[in-house]
């Protein structure tokens, strides 16, 4: 394997590793360059390594002057560079190299498939994609790859039907791209046909299916189904709700305004030791704002061992949401960060309790300190307008606004 680097090749390739899992670009600069002293630099298995890291770390330059030099190369140095410039966003430097392979396997087709579908060009993508069944099996990460940049039904069911015939629609990867798919173009039931296969013969499927099944639920209006869909979950044993399950149902009690149903939920997050996790803090801080529940919401705001702009906002956004704009200008004047979203939440929550002078002095105020309004932030002052249609100060926003629309 190492050409003639022995237990020292062994040895750097460990290092190199580990370099790759961390993203230690640094060290591993530092093994690259020990590796040209042991004169270990053209075994291949080491190079490609070095290649890998520096794919890994979107340092590209690097990676390209290392591959020039390589004296052999084999399909996973080329699949290296098409990845790293993938993951980079440079889908041109990418197929360069994907159409200059002297040959492929099915990672070099998932790599550039999934280069164009991150980079939203899904027609190509999919082109591809016909290209790659042409001359070899599609494997899952090239399903889901396709299926996610899918926007049309029709073709989505042909693509379900190739993975049918290759058997892979009971993968749980494949099965969330299919629910997604489905459920993306407003077909609910095709989507629910899909996971009940899944989670029939692949072992209850994953978290993952599981919880992109209860979010579409709760995106279509359908948070009850979501609900129904969570107790089903609880009586599996190879999956478990985690904070992203948490999450989705927190958005369902808020859409339903469900309180009652929301400390249930706080509850079950704190038994499972969820409740340190920021992101759902911030989903718990919400759904209290949107039951009208601002003491709960407070109190889950004041327990956060870590807060973030998002906290902040949402504490903010829960006070003006309540009419309560003194406590909520308290939590703004002490936010450590306040960007656009702090602005309109604060400035709306003055306008709905009728402080039309004060909600144009933050709009003011605002523009002074180099936050650049957007259009929430505009929707709020030009009703303000209205009201002050006959002064200059609404006059001149009313003037500054009418741009944005």
């Amino acid at each position: 394997m190492f050409g003639g680097g022995g237990h020292l090749g062994v040895r750097l390739s460990r290092l190199l590793q580990r370099c790759i899992q961390v993203k230690s670009l640094a060290e591993g600069k530092q093994i690259h360059a020990h590796i040209i002293i042991s004169e270990n630099e053209w075994d291949i298995f080491l190079a490609n390594q070095l290649l890998a890291l520096y794919a890994r770390c979107e340092c590209m330059q690097d990676a390209q002057h290392l591959f020039d030099r390589m004296p052999t190369r084999n399909v996973f140095s080329w699949n290296n560079m098409i990845a790293g410039y993938s993951k980079c966003g440079n889908i041109d430097d990418a197929r360069w190299m994907f159409e200059r392979m002297p040959e492929r396997d099915l990672v070099s087709w998932n790599s550039i498939i999934g280069g164009y579908a991150e980079d939203g060009n899904g027609k190509e993508a999919l082109r591809l994609y016909r290209q790659m069944t042409g001359e070899e099996e599609a494997g899952r990460i090239a399903f889901a790859s396709v299926l996610g940049i899918c926007d049309n039904v029709e073709e989505g069911r042909q693509l379900h039907s190739h993975v049918i015939t290759t058997g892979y629609e009971c993968n749980a990867f494949v099965g969330s791209a299919l629910v997604d798919m489905y459920a993306k173009g407003g077909t609910l039931e095709s989507a629910r046909r899909v996971f009940n296969t899944v989670i029939g013969k692949e072992n209850g499927g994953d978290e993952v299916l599981w919880n992109g099944m209860m979010g579409r639920y709760v995106n279509q209006g359908q948070e009850e189904a979501a609900f129904k869909l969570f107790l089903q979950m609880q009586q599996m044993e190879a999956v478990h709700p985690n904070h992203f399950t948490m999450s989705t149902l927190l958005k369902a009690c808020a859409a339903l305004q469900a309180l009652e149903y929301g400390k249930q939920l706080h509850g079950f997050i704190t038994r499972c030791g969820f409740n340190a996790n920021a992101f759902l803090a911030n989903a718990l801080v919400d759904m209290y704002a949107k039951c009208r529940s601002v003491e709960d919401a407070r109190q889950v705001f004041d327990e956060m061992p870590h807060r973030n702009v998002v906290s902040w906002n949402a504490m903010v956004a829960a006070y003006s949401r309540c009419g309560s704009v003194v406590n909520a200008r308290d939590v703004f004047d002490k936010m450590p960060q306040q960007e656009v979203v702090s602005w309109n939440s604060i400035i709306a929550g003055h306008v709905q309790s009728g402080q039309d002078g004060t909600a144009l002095d933050l709009f003011s105020q605002m523009q002074r300190l180099g936050v650049k309004p957007d259009r929430i932030t505009f929707a709020s002052v030009l009703g303000v307008c209205g009201n002050l249609v006959s002064s200059q100060q609404g006059q001149q926003v009313h003037n500054r606004c009418a741009p944005s629309f």
